[in-house]
């Protein structure tokens, strides 16, 4: 008997530590609350932490996080699990911000946060984990496209 109630408890514990992750993720990801008192300072939020959509003329629309750098998706990802870590962390790094705004046509209800197993946090895009190129030094540049065969711009 006393296994049961153990089993039981425990499954209370994570349920509850499950609970208070997911209250304080999706907390953290929330549209930008109008500043009225100076209305050029919500300008200027909106330019540092806005994800846009950006386009070529041969890759099409694709998204862009801050200063327009290109966000990418890596294909070993699971949805919700980012599996780059290590060199690969540090070649295509996780893009995360502790505000999302998002541009129309875009939904903020479509980034999420999630944690990764390195105990850090990571920005979706439906349940996608997004990157940077550390390769992608300027606004615009997209030569991380296609690299390995696993690393594509997120087109929305």
């Amino acid at each position: 008997m006393n296994i049961f109630y153990w089993i039981i408890f425990s499954a209370l514990i994570l349920a509850l530590i499950c609970t208070l992750v997911y209250i304080l993720l999706f907390q953290s990801v929330a549209p930008a609350t109008p500043n009225t008192s100076n209305p050029s300072a919500d300008l200027k939020e909106a330019v540092i932490d806005t994800i846009t959509i950006s386009s070529d003329s041969v890759l099409g629309q694709y998204l862009v996080g801050p200063d327009k750098k290109t966000l990418y998706r890596f294909t070993s990802d699971s949805s919700g699990i980012s599996n780059c870590y290590g060199q690969c962390a540090i070649t295509w790094p996780p893009f995360y911000s502790d505000k999302v705004v998002v541009s129309d046509p875009l939904s903020l209800e479509d980034f999420l946060p999630i944690i990764r197993s390195d105990g850090n946090g990571q920005i979706t895009y439906k349940g996608q984990p997004l990157y940077y190129y550390a390769g992608g030094n300027n606004a615009g540049d997209t030569n991380g496209q296609g690299l390995d065969g696993f690393w594509f711009i997120v087109n929305p």
